[in-house]
């Protein structure tokens, strides 16, 4: 009796999803070929930061790159996150944020929850550009484990 149970229930969630697999997806071709990689310094596995209204870079997640074509820029960001408070983070290309514009992040275990998320600018010039990974709070939040990974048009 389960298995029918089981494909019942199988059977409702593609009822559900069906329209959503539906909708076109968007495609975005990217010409990217170069990339950086920015690892927050050894010493300082976890450290804590103080609540920010509004937002600041993270120590040590701050980077430029030199764009060699007009095209996309992706930005993956990896971290271990405690906090018993909203968390938000996101990337800036020259203090415009990335899509998605920021993520939230939540986690009041007091062991780090591995997060990771991309962002995406769709239409980068040509030239040297700063990006940042930044966060904004409501309370105390503690970082460990940052990588930021750039993929660009060199």
């Amino acid at each position: 009796m389960s298995n029918v149970v089981t494909r019942l229930a199988f059977a409702a969630a593609l009822a559900v999803l069906a329209p959503v697999a539906a909708q076109a997806a968007v495609t975005l071709n990217c010409a990217t070929g170069a990339t950086r990689v920015v690892i927050a310094p050894g010493d300082y596995p976890r450290f804590a930061l103080p609540a920010n209204a509004g937002f600041a870079t993270i120590p040590g997640m701050a980077t430029a790159i030199k764009q060699g074509a007009k095209s996309c820029v992706i930005v993956y960001f990896s971290m271990g996150v405690v906090s018993s408070s909203a968390v938000q983070v996101r990337a800036v290309l020259d203090n415009v944020a990335g899509d998605p514009s920021a993520i939230h992040v939540f986690n009041s275990g007091g062991v780090p929850a591995a997060e990771m998320t991309s962002f995406i600018f769709k239409s980068v010039a040509l030239g040297t550009h700063k990006i940042d990974i930044q966060y904004s709070s409501t309370g105390t939040v503690e970082f460990g484990d940052l990588h930021m990974i750039v993929n660009y048009a060199p």
